[in-house]
């Protein structure tokens, strides 16, 4: 008896530990649209003030999607109310800042359920050119971030970068931040990099291969001190001739093959937000015994890992309590995501049917 009773005790401690790490509490579907629209690649979401998703995908005109339509704007061309390139976006006092080129930024206004372009705003560069993934409008500012290409040092095996850079709103470069020295030549330019603002005076940078944020003062535009988040037990670390560079090796590959390894190879984070409380990460599990992507929810003041969530449906942005996500996964990698359907997950409440 008394070992059936302890093998009990173990049984309910490993279950009420594994429902906390795998998202047990009530993480339930809300609500899902369903639209007729081939959505090929993912670059960058949103959820707007309306509660409907901003949407940027290759092939189409940027997308806005609510459950009853999806109304297309800012396509492809050089009209004003068009874009030629997009890398990054954001909003800004209200309106939706797209950034067209790393030195310039078309802000677009919502009008008559649809967005139009309202000016324009020009950064003034640097020597060399930031390769843009992400950006906020915070504390009076613009923060971008994504890789820049510094001065070389004194080793012609070691290449200095920068991968935030913050302006006023005059467009004039207050600061480069995050600074970093690689060895041997890399395509780090291609991984995503995350920049997130956080109450009134908190920024956190992350990139996409590690589990790591440094904190900086949207104040002094200091970094304040870096963080080590806990990994969970499935992450798969990025190989280290991951986005690495040899020109005997690489200049035959088949690129395209070659950033598909890049994408499902490693548990690489492919996005990040703050909701409520939470510094939200996903990323790949990259194990066939799970779903495809955790949730991973930190406390944004902690930082510790409080709740580990497992689905397989791909994260486009949250906002007031409410996770939105493309079904079934990323329609830029995973199968099975050639449909439009947007489904929005929420705590503690009933899944609609």
């Amino acid at each position: 008896m008394e070992r059936f009773g302890l093998i009990n005790l173990l049984f309910v401690i490993i279950f009420f530990t594994s429902s906390v790490l795998t998202g047990a509490s009530d993480f339930k579907r809300v609500d899902q649209w369903k639209h007729d629209e081939l959505c090929l690649h993912h670059f960058y979401s949103l959820i707007d003030p309306d509660n409907q998703v901003v949407g940027a995908f290759y092939k189409n005109p940027n997308l806005l999607i609510s459950r009853e339509k999806i109304v297309k704007f800012a396509g492809y061309g050089q009209s004003p109310n068009e874009l030629t390139n997009l890398l990054g976006m954001f909003f800004y006092r209200g309106d939706l800042a797209m950034v067209e080129m790393p030195n310039k930024i078309k802000i677009f206004t919502k009008k008559n359920g649809t967005y139009a372009w309202k000016e324009t705003k020009w950064l003034k560069m640097g020597k060399m050119p930031q390769i843009v993934k992400d950006g906020i409008f915070f504390d009076n500012k613009i923060f971008l971030a994504g890789l820049t290409f510094l001065e070389s040092t004194k080793n012609e095996n070691e290449i200095n970068t920068s991968f935030i850079k913050v302006y006023d709103e005059k467009g004039t470069l207050l600061k480069d931040l995050v600074h970093k020295t690689f060895k041997g030549p890399n395509r780090f330019y291609l991984m995503k990099y995350y920049v997130i603002g956080y109450k009134t005076d908190r920024v956190f940078f992350l990139a996409e291969n590690e589990l790591k944020v440094t904190l900086i003062s949207a104040k002094t535009l200091e970094p304040v001190k870096e963080v080590n988040l806990e990994i969970p037990s499935f992450y798969k670390k990025m190989p280290d001739d991951f986005y690495s560079w040899n020109k005997e090796k690489q200049q035959n590959e088949n690129f395209n093959l070659v950033l598909e390894n890049y994408a499902m190879g490693y548990s690489g984070i492919n996005n990040s937000l703050v909701e409520g409380k939470y510094l939200v990460v996903q990323m790949r599990t990259c194990n066939p015994k799970l779903k495809k992507f955790a949730l991973l929810f930190y406390n944004a003041d902690s930082f510790k890992l409080e709740e580990t969530i497992f689905i397989d449906d791909f994260l486009l942005g949250a906002k007031d309590g409410k996770y939105y996500f493309f079904a079934n996964g990323d329609p830029s990698r995973d199968e099975n995501t050639d449909e439009c359907i947007i489904n929005i997950y929420s705590f503690g409440k009933k899944s609609s049917k």
